[in-house]
């Protein structure tokens, strides 16, 4: 399953625990975050 959401919506911890029920459930998965609305700041090097 593919699907796009705004990855910047939600905190790293809520992504881990989608990952981890869904891993209990039998489902792999893999992670890429598409970053649809976030803020030039997100990418500045510190």
């Amino acid at each position: 399953m593919l699907f796009v959401v705004r990855a910047e919506a939600r905190s790293p911890e809520w992504w881990t625990r989608v990952t981890t029920t869904l891993a209990r459930h039998g489902y792999r998965t893999k992670f890429i975050a598409v970053f649809l609305n976030s803020p030039d700041a997100n990418f500045t090097v510190a």
